[in-house]
């Protein structure tokens, strides 16, 4: 069903829209930076264990081959998704029904049309929280849903993400979310090299020693993320990566276990899916710095931390000093 407007085109995958409300019917789940079962697995479970087809036959389709996904964020990187399917404007569902069926009427107003031309899920997010804020003057706008379109075989689309132009500096970065937290010390198994760095090190890690981390019985409370870090020490540059385990004194062959200090730490995230992508939660770390009200010290004995959480964001975690009341000069 035609209910957008192209207002302009930013280039090959990305469109600015003005889109009308849709009433949409579909099953709705909460997600916690805990879920290891994310959207994306939920779309493929719904569209193949038959549920989906099943609310077909009892509710018409308005837009038959193709579904409907709405991610909205909550608090503390939980968010809820509803997959679903555009129907005509109803009032109350009727019985028999599955479980946790739901009613929606999406936003109107202006968004980011983004076209998935990489393949995953996700890819529309490594765009809108990377090159989209350098290509045009618009912001995500909080509290709206982020509306996928997906097709028959569980394939994003494209992605129509809620925008805005900032009014203020404050505006600019106000899906960025800054929480002072205490942490105790965290134990982490994985990789300590100063020979490859970022996305290699990553890439070795899971062809090569995922399997053996998380089959471990001390692993199993955190296997749903994992936890790069990188540090100068002696003039050499070191990076880590790995997963969180609950004993400090296993040995395990091959693998490298560090003790990250416990302590205050600002946590920053955002309420974009980021698709475990931390860049622009770099970036506006130095734009913004570490302001959330208070005047933050950083802890330069202790190193900065990222946690994965795999198919859903990542998080920053910066040490910072015990006395928030002392400002850096």
């Amino acid at each position: 069903m035609n209910n957008t407007k192209i207002i302009s085109e930013v280039n090959p995958v990305c469109s600015i829209i003005e889109r009308n409300d849709q009433t949409i019917i579909g099953i709705k789940r909460h997600f916690t930076p805990e879920s290891i079962y994310g959207p994306n697995q939920m779309v493929s479970s719904l569209l193949h264990d038959g549920t989906i087809s099943l609310m077909e036959k009892r509710i018409k389709n308005s837009n038959p081959g193709f579904y409907v996904g709405l991610y909205r964020p909550g608090e503390d990187g939980c968010f809820t998704y509803i997959f679903g399917y555009e129907v005509e404007s109803m009032g109350q569902l009727p019985e028999g029904l599955p479980d946790y069926t739901c009613l929606k009427m999406t936003g109107s107003g202006l968004y980011a049309r983004i076209l998935n031309d990489g393949g995953s899920f996700y890819d529309t997010g490594d765009y809108f929280t990377g090159a989209f804020h350098t290509d045009t003057p618009y912001v995500y706008e909080n509290g709206k849903e982020s509306i996928h379109t997906i097709n028959l075989k569980g394939e994003l689309l494209y992605a129509d993400e809620p925008i805005k132009k900032p009014l203020t500096p404050d505006e600019q970065h106000a899906s960025v979310k800054i929480k002072i937290i205490s942490l105790p010390p965290l134990t982490v198994l994985g990789i300590k090299t100063d020979k490859i760095h970022g996305l290699d090190l990553i890439n070795q890690f899971f062809s090569q020693n995922a399997k053996t981390v998380d089959s471990i019985d001390c692993r199993k409370p955190y296997v749903q993320d994992y936890i790069g870090s990188s540090w100068h020490e002696s003039g050499t540059q070191y990076s880590f990566f790995g997963g969180q385990i609950l004993n400090s004194g296993l040995l395990t062959p091959g693998l490298d276990t560090i003790i990250i200090p416990g302590g205050l730490y600002a946590k920053i995230s955002q309420n974009e899916i980021n698709n475990d992508n931390p860049a622009f939660l770099r970036q506006c770390i130095q734009e913004i710095g570490l302001n959330c009200g208070h005047p933050l010290v950083k802890d330069d004995t202790r190193q900065y931390f990222i946690k994965f959480h795999q198919g859903h964001s990542s998080s920053i975690y910066y040490p910072i000093m015990d006395d928030v009341n002392t400002r850096v000069e």
